[in-house]
């Protein structure tokens, strides 16, 4: 795996946020996409939360990078793990598969991309054509993410050669 290729391409897509912010799902987030904690935040503390001088300090840089590097070598240990249990290889699928997964993982979270169980099956076959359908084959491709989930599973698809991958 190519750590900062995927590193650069979860930038490109999660971008730098130097404050504390709500995500669409109103969970509490902040740097690059760190989380922090998985259920929403009901609106009624939103709101008092964005009170003026409550989520305005800046995370500072080195906050951000040590949550980022701990984000991902989490989403990396828990995709080996899914894949251990799916039956495949994940060392056998190519720098490029693997940053695919990781990112996925990075996103959604081991539980929700270990719900693709079709595409687990068709990476198991090395099926990558069927792998990337059934990765857009998701509410993750339908509504969420459909740019970045179109971008990644054109890179699931793709011949290895044809990309420059050794």
């Amino acid at each position: 795996m190519n750590s900062e290729r995927l590193y650069a391409r979860v930038r490109r897509h999660e971008a730098v946020k130097r404050r504390l912010y709500f995500d669409s799902k109103g969970i509490l987030t902040g740097g690059i996409g760190h989380a922090l904690g998985n259920t929403g935040v009901a609106l009624e503390v939103q709101r008092a939360m964005l009170a003026p001088g409550v989520m305005d300090r800046d995370l500072g840089l080195e906050t951000i990078e040590r949550w980022f590097a701990q984000d991902i070598t989490t989403a990396e240990n828990e995709t080996r793990h899914l894949a251990l249990l799916r039956g495949v290889d994940f060392d056998r699928l190519g720098d490029l598969r693997q940053e695919v997964l990781v990112e996925m993982g990075f996103q959604m979270g081991s539980q929700r991309l270990g719900g693709f169980t079709k595409m687990w099956a068709a990476l198991a076959a090395a099926d990558w054509i069927t792998a990337a359908r059934e990765g857009r084959d998701s509410k993750w491709h339908r509504e969420d993410s459909p740019e970045r989930a179109q971008e990644l599973m054109r890179v699931m698809e793709w011949n290895v050669a044809l990309m420059g991958e050794t």
